[in-house]
């Protein structure tokens, strides 16, 4: 008499086996879905920078000097980048303003600059990220860190 198939003690083994390795190779994959979100975050950004310089240099209501032509912000929340622009050349602008463009970012990435959180930056009539006194709040580097769980991830630049 020859046997056929498993035992039941058999199948649990293999079970277990099965479930072990997939409880070993669960932090592997919340790593690459954060790291996903990250740079899903570095993109946005890098989008709205595009956007931001595109809009100032657009220039549509001929704002002069080191005054703001666009200006990116960060919603309170911390998930929502949005561009904002003047209505006019001698409008003030500020993140209130009613935003032309948004990006979502995940609520785990952190953007950073100096090592402070960013909040928002200001363009000028050339494109160039500039720190007047409307944005004052604002940074005035275009080096951006990008965290996420606490620990540094990215870092990118957009000259």
């Amino acid at each position: 008499m020859t046997q056929r198939g498993l035992t039941l003690v058999e199948l649990m083994i293999v079970l277990l086996i099965l479930g072990l390795l997939a409880i070993a190779a669960s932090p592997f994959t919340s790593g690459w879905i954060n790291d996903a979100r990250l740079a899903e975050g570095a993109s946005v950004l890098e989008e709205a920078v595009g956007r931001a310089k595109a809009v100032a240099m657009r220039n549509s209501v001929r704002v002069t000097g080191d005054n703001p032509a666009s200006m990116l912000c960060l919603s309170s929340d911390k998930t929502k980048i949005r561009l904002v622009a003047p209505t006019s050349a001698t409008a003030a602008i500020s993140c209130d303003t009613a935003p032309i463009w948004t990006g979502d970012i995940s609520k785990i990435v952190t953007v950073k600059v100096d090592d402070l959180d960013w909040s928002c930056s200001c363009f000028n009539n050339k494109g160039l990220i500039i720190k007047p006194a409307a944005c004052n709040t604002c940074s005035s580097k275009s080096t951006f860190q990008f965290f996420h769980t606490g620990e540094k991830r990215e870092e990118h630049s957009y000259p």
